[in-house]
């Protein structure tokens, strides 16, 4: 939490060392001297003028051995989504990689556009590998993926931004090599993988809201993914008894 520790560090530097930070609130607890408190404001509203992530959700000030204590809580807010153009995605390869070669880059739903872009990728990477090389392929695309989504997420300052589909991408890969390759389990393939994707059962959840990181980013879609699977050995199970 690097803002945190930048209003502790402020405040320290006010003489104050009576900092609690908890989830996403800021307590400062200073001791009456309107210098600290004039320096504990200013570092706030540095702060907040810098970086556009803080906000003030309310100050108070209890009168403690005659006015020698006050409590200032701030509170840790996310910053504006940005949306990435196209200097952002040529701007590094991991970029380029993260926003799904551009795919994730429309204005809407990137993460459908993105699992379509994955689809019409397979269809012309297949043919042009064995299925040995074509795992090695997928495995080295989750690997390198997981630090392209990383540095994205932590340049964009979201770890799981809109925009980074290279997590449908991968996963969909491989959801399209282990079905049949005919058009009808494709197409209930995608329909499946995006009910999943964003329903997020557990423990596709858990890493959604837990492990905000490239892993955590990426094994969201892994679990969207093997849950479609799921889905689709059952109804070929199911009809092959009709």
């Amino acid at each position: 939490m690097p803002e945190g520790k930048a209003i502790l560090n402020g405040a320290k530097n006010c003489g104050n060392n009576n900092v609690k930070i908890i989830g996403e609130k800021v307590e400062l607890l200073v001791i009456s001297k309107k210098c600290c408190v004039y320096g504990a404001a200013v570092v706030f509203l540095r702060l907040y003028e810098s970086q556009r992530n803080l906000c003030l959700l309310f100050s108070t000030s209890t009168d403690v051995f005659c006015g020698a204590l006050r409590r200032y809580t701030f509170r840790m807010k996310k910053s504006p989504v940005t949306r990435p153009d196209l200097a952002f995605l040529f701007s590094h390869p991991a970029h380029f990689f993260a926003l799904g070669c551009g795919s994730g880059l429309s204005p809407w739903a990137p993460g459908t556009a993105g699992t379509l872009f994955a689809w019409a990728s397979f269809l012309a990477l297949r043919p042009l590998v064995s299925e040995a090389e074509f795992v090695v392929f997928l495995l080295l695309a989750f690997v390198l993926g997981v630090s392209a989504i990383h540095k994205t997420g932590v340049a964009l300052r979201e770890p799981d931004h809109p925009s980074i589909v290279w997590d449908e991408i991968v996963p969909f890969w491989a959801v399209l090599f282990l079905i049949p390759e005919t058009w009808r389990w494709q197409m209930a393939a995608f329909a499946l993988f995006r009910f999943f994707d964003i329903v997020k059962p557990q423990p596709a959840r858990f890493f959604d809201e837990r492990v905000k990181n490239g892993l955590g980013v990426m094994m969201d879609d892994v679990v969207a993914a093997g849950y479609a699977l799921l889905a689709l050995a059952a109804a070929q199970r199911l009809l092959s008894w009709i």
